[in-house]
């Protein structure tokens, strides 16, 4: 096991006498070792405990090399020669010759005559002709658990031997002489006690479970089973704190110089410490140390019986004295209690008893005195204010008992006279009492009354607290302030009535505080004007502004001009006056009146208004109970019927929109269908058209008819008559008196049917001009007998179609055409039935020409179609909302101060919830998934790809440029003013992504891209697929085109520059056309207005900054008809912008679902923060 050599240094260098005693040792099996490290016989490590004749030693030995590179033992030879002593000797020879290490080690093992066996056997550390070192981890693992399993067995066996040992603990309390600094030692043992020298040393030893000697009559296994039960929880206390000394010293170690250290041979005892060793020791003796005697005393939970008594010394004077030796106590404090300790016992005292009975019993001590004196007339003074407090400890048995009567205080009452004066402040009116005698404290007058000054000043201190003041020139109490005022009449009364009489004026009574409340509301609708009233409020609706203005500051109260409070916490009352005031835009003036009138639209909100509230009394019309049945509850009328001559089957929602279309027409509302893409919005809206030329058609023909049955006189009274008749009618037919009179029947007849022809008003649609001639084609396809107009041409061509437009059903126009044409529809003063912004997103900007030149436009209804009623902010929302009902948003700067800027920035919960009240009686939206159970599946797939060198090169560099110039921009220009030039800047890198070439001459290098690209297009045609490609880059289909002529694909193509006649041509042939596969589509000219369901594949090649227009080009394929499932494809350049870009869009996807049917918080439009977080 050892080097023979080594262990013959070793021992000629301990000398002969310290060799025999560590023979000695081993004989008498005194070595314990306890750790091993060993590689081979030349390098290894022990750790042993050697028992030695005063006491325990701890070796260590280290052999490297065959050279003893560290010796340590920590007995006093070691320490007083530093060289081998018979313990390192007794350590090593143990080692070498134990037969388990001998097994373990070496893979041998000895006989009966203790010779090892033959090293073939038991060679485990030897394979093939391998080096033992190989093994050395696996001989430290074996060494590790084998030491470890060998002291367990060992100490367990010592534990089962020794368990009729009974250790017992016993502490000793060192005391200074000023109570100040207590310290806990601690002795254990049997019958003689060994001082535990350190507390963490003895933490550590109960923690592994050690044998530790501590003199030749105690040695023991560190287990809990050593010790007496008694015993155990004085031991949990030393574990506790012994913990916390060895981890404070290790911290203190941490600082080196300027750590302080805990003394490791004592607790010091802290005021929850004596709390818990008192716990302990309740009912038992502690040993207690005070400077030079030491003594035991037993711990007694319960308060000492101290005892004060008043004597009387002459007929002038008195003392009071106690029976306690005021030199013989000590009070030792706690945390929750205060101990006692006298005369060998310590006493359990309460904060209460420490504060009224010990803090009497201090004053002697303090005073250096066994008695205080008092003079006669202190009596009543003493009984007053000390002996309410101390009753049960202060005696007086040998007073004249007469006398004492008359100065121990008798209970007192207090009587609260409150009323309000001519300011409207609280006056209190204060009588104290006892018995039969009443006074008021603020007049200083003579009474013959024992007084206790103690409850008189308890009494004093409520209404200090309140806020009330002494007036003096009426010796009352005041309170002034309102708020204070207000807490005491809503609060604090209900203490004064439990612990005074009060009594109140019938004044005070009266200005309580109220809930302000209204017994009735009544609605109506009138004259196409919605009006409210109110009944029975219980304040002057005068004060109605100033109410809500401190509702507004979030104050409780409000003081109405009578000197009553009106609550403001938690109000229905208030808060429906102020949701009528904010978000109905309703002047205060309005409502002070007494009565509101509002258009017709605020129904709906003001319906969901009342809802919200507990307003019980509410009495409505029917005028305003069918429209809110009828449009907010959605309980559309199965009697509308839909056109006859439509010619197309309607799916069930379709007829759920057309219906609820033409629910809002009949009170002149406007709405916003915001069905998913490709749910057939066009098909709803001309379904609506096609019904309102066929009721007014029919009515014609029922006016006609009378009109032929019956004469028609030369009379123009007459012809009045049929007039007045007309204009009756619902949807205000009119004929024009001076049109219809003439000198002849025939000619009268003539003008009247031609007149009545014309009352059916034209509909105007206005979309994108790439969807023009899709509406013209969806017309003639579902209602061929509706009369179309479609405003294209020059500029002269245009005008004379709009001075035509009368003359037909509907009229459709792009957003481009309609702006430079507006000023001739003006002219024309054409009042429009519908006005219909298809892909309404277009006008989602209020300040371009073409929301103003569409407001422009007159007409009864309005309606706007789009996918996407929010693509970026909430700004978008308002728009199109202004377009459709102008004012029901109210204005923009209102609107973003009340929603959009506390939904945005602030994420407001409540103003969101304002917000889709008011719009989702006017938004109608339907997604695919909820509509279309039987559409194919739809697969969105995100295709990573990795720029070439050369691509990497150029976009690292320009990354760093762009990066560089937009913050210079800023700097210099602002945000909001470098928004133009940050987006060029930004496009350069979205350009690198697609193909360097796009903006570089001569780019040599290719498009990992492309080549992505190109391959999933091969696969796709040979896999039978038809492909729709999109880009944001027309350039880049130049690119694009070359490479597939090089592959022989065949494709279409569609960009800004595809003329509109040539679109619906292109569509047609490539849905029919087997040969044509792949479809190249710029996103912004191709993603709204085709139906491109030939294609069951859809790649968009670059991404776009609004996940929207990604959407809307992949439903060009995704919609009605589609029978086959669609696979999208998403290619994204990694490490790069467009990850940046698609982490964006789905930031954004969450607004128009936030707004329109979930409850996430969305963000707003592209901010400074999101476009700097590109280049992280």
């Amino acid at each position: 096991m050892v080097n023979p050599e080594l262990l013959e240094d070793l021992c000629c260098d301990a000398g002969d006498t310290r060799k025999e005693k560590a023979m000695e040792y081993v004989a008498k099996k005194r070595v314990n070792i306890t750790k091993v490290i060993y590689e081979d016989s030349k390098n290894f490590e022990l750790r042993s405990r050697v028992r030695g004749n005063a006491d325990n030693y701890n070796v260590y030995i280290k052999v490297q090399n065959n050279e003893l590179e560290d010796l340590k033992c920590d007995c006093p030879d070691y320490k007083k020669n530093y060289a081998a002593c018979k313990h390192i000797v007794a350590t090593m020879v143990e080692f070498d010759e134990n037969p388990d290490y001998i097994r373990i080690f070496t893979g041998k093992k000895q006989d009966e005559n203790n010779n090892l066996e033959s090293e073939n056997n038991y060679n485990i550390h030897k394979k093939n002709g391998k080096n033992s070192k190989e093994y050395k981890i696996f001989k430290q693992l074996i060494n590790e658990f084998y030491t470890d399993n060998t002291t367990e067995k060992e100490n367990q066996i010592k534990i089962e031997k020794s368990k009729n040992h009974d250790i017992k603990i016993v502490p000793k309390l060192l005391i200074d002489k000023y109570n100040s600094n207590l310290k806990l030692e601690f002795k254990i043992g049997e019958q003689q006690l060994y001082k535990i020298k350190s507390i963490p040393e003895f933490y550590e030893h109960m923690l592994k479970s050690e044998n530790f000697k501590y003199g030749l009559k105690l040695e023991f296994i560190h287990d809990k089973n050593f010790f007496e039960p008694e015993s155990w929880k004085i031991l949990d206390y030393i574990m506790k704190y012994g913990e916390i000394i060895k981890y404070a010293n290790q911290a203190a170690d941490d600082y080196g110089y300027y750590g302080r250290h805990l003394s490791d041979s004592y607790i010091t005892v802290s005021n929850s410490g004596f709390d818990e060793l008192f716990e302990i020791y309740k009912t038992k003796y502690l040993t207690i140390q005070r400077e030079y005697s030491e003594y035991e005393a037993i711990c007694i939970d319960q308060e000492p019986n101290i005892e004060f008594e008043i004597q009387e010394i002459n007929e002038k004077e008195y003392r009071i004295i106690t029976n306690i030796d005021i030199y013989e106590y000590n009070i030792i404090q706690g945390k929750d209690y205060v101990y006692f300790e006298y005369k060998e016992n310590i006493y359990k005292c309460s904060k209460e008893f420490n504060n009224t009975v010990l803090k009497l019993l201090q004053m002697f001590r303090k005073n250096f005195t066994n008695e205080i004196k008092l003079q006669k007339e202190e009596l009543s003074t003493l009984f007053s204010i000390v002996y309410p407090k101390i009753k049960k400890n202060l005696k007086y048995d040998s007073l004249d008992q007469e006398e004492v009567e008359k100065v121990i205080p008798k209970e007192l009452y207090v009587k609260v006279f409150l009323d309000y004066d001519k300011n409207n402040y609280i006056t209190a009116d204060v009588k104290f009492g006892y018995d039969k005698i009443e006074f008021n404290p603020f007049i200083d007058e003579k009474n013959d009354v024992a007084r206790d000054i103690i409850k008189e000043t308890e009494a004093l201190d409520i209404f200090l607290k309140t806020g009330f003041m002494l007036d003096q020139k009426n010796a009352r109490l005041i309170l002034t302030n309102d708020e204070a005022i207000y807490n005491f009449l809503s609060n604090e009364i209900e203490l004064y009535m439990k612990k005074f009489e009060v009594l109140a004026t019938e004044e005070f009574k009266k200005k309580q505080i109220t809930q302000p409340k209204v017994s009735n509301i009544g609605i109506k609708v009138e004259n196409n004007l919605l009006e409210l009233n109110f009944d029975g409020l219980d304040f002057e609706l005068s004060e109605l502004k100033n109410i809500m203005d401190k509702y507004k500051l979030k104050k409780k109260f409000h003081r109405l001009k009578n000197g009553g409070f009106i609550s403001l916490e938690e109000n229905d009352t208030i808060n429906l006056f102020e949701s009528l005031q904010t978000n109905l835009d309703i002047d205060f003036k309005e409502i002070e009146k007494g009565e509101i009138k509002l258009p017709v639209y605020r129904s709906l909100y003001l319906e969901r208004l009342l809802k919200n509230s507990n307003i019980q009394n509410i009495t409505k019309d029917e005028n305003y109970v069918d429209i809110v049945e009828k449009i907010d509850n959605k309980n559309i009328d199965e009697n509308i019927e839909l056109p006859k001559r439509l010619n197309a089957s309607l799916r069930n929602y379709q007829e759920t929109g057309f219906k609820w279309l033409k629910t809002l027409d009949s009170y002149n509302f406007g709405g916003i269908l915001a069905d998913d893409m490709g749910l057939g919005k066009t098909i709803q809206l001309v379904s609506v058209i096609l019904s309102y030329v066929e009721e007014m058609q029919e009515k014609q023909s029922e006016n006609l008819d009378r009109i032929n049955k019956e004469s028609i006189s030369d009379d123009k009274y007459e012809l009045n008559s049929i007039n007045n008749e007309m204009m009756s009618d619902e949807k205000n037919l009119s004929i024009i008196n001076n049109e219809i009179i003439g000198d002849k029947k025939e000619s009268n007849t003539k003008n009247v049917n031609n007149t009545i022809k014309l009352q059916i008003k034209p509909s105007l649609v206005i979309c994108p001009s790439s969807l023009t001639l899709n509406w013209y084609n969806e017309i003639q396809k579902f209602a061929p007998s509706l009369k179309v107009l479609l405003i294209n041409g020059n500029a002269q061509e245009r005008k004379n179609k709009i001075q035509q437009i009368n003359e037909y059903n509907v009229v459709i126009a792009s957003y481009d055409i309609l702006k430079r044409d507006i000023d001739e529809y003006k002219k024309q003063k054409y009042q429009f039935k519908y006005i219909i912004a298809d892909e309404a997103q277009y006008i989602k900007n209020n300040n371009t020409q073409n929301f103003k030149a569409i407001k422009e436009i007159q007409a009864e209804t309005r309606y706007a179609l789009t996918g996407t009623p929010i693509e970026n902010s909430l700004s978008e929302l308002w728009s199109i909302f202004d377009f459709v009902m102008p004012g029901y948003l109210f204005g923009y700067r209102k609107f973003k101060e009340l929603y959009e800027t506390p939904i945005v920035k602030g994420e407001d919960g409540n103003s969101m919830r304002k917000l889709k009240m008011l719009i989702e009686p006017f938004i109608l939206r339907r997604i695919k998934e909820e509509v279309l159970t039987e559409l194919p599946d739809k697969t969105i797939t995100i295709l990573n790809n990795e720029m070439e060198d050369e691509q990497q090169k150029i976009y690292m560099s320009y990354m760093s440029q762009v990066k560089e110039e937009i913050e210079t921009e800023i700097s210099i220009n602002g945000f909001e003013k470098s928004q133009i030039k940050i987006l060029s800047l930004l496009m350069r890198l979205r350009q690198i992504c697609c193909h360097p070439s796009l903006f570089i001459e001569n780019y040599k290098g290719g498009s990992s891209k492309l080549n992505q690209c190109v391959q999933i297009v091969k696969d796709a045609i040979e896999s039978g697929h038809k492909i729709l490609l999109f880009s944001g880059y027309t350039s880049m289909f130049n690119i694009i085109e070359q490479e597939f002529k090089k592959e022989n694909i065949s494709y279409y193509k569609l960009t800004g520059e595809t003329k509109v006649s040539d679109r619906i041509k292109l569509v047609d042939e490539f849905n029919e056309n087997p040969d044509i596969k792949v479809f190249l589509i710029s996103l912004k000219a191709g993603g709204t207005g085709l139906n491109l369901i030939g294609a069951d594949m859809v790649i968009h090649y670059d991404p776009w900054w609004n996940l929207s227009a990604e959407n809307q080009a992949t439903d060009r394929t995704y919609r009605i008809g589609q029978k086959k499932n669609v696979q999208v494809y998403k290619l994204i350049t990694k490490n790069s912008i467009e990850e940046k870009i698609y982490e964006l869009q789905q930031k954004k996807a969450k607004l128009i679902d936030n707004m329109l049917s979930t409850k996430e918080t969305f963000i707003s439009k592209l901010t400074k923060d999101e476009i700097m977080n590109l280049f992280k």
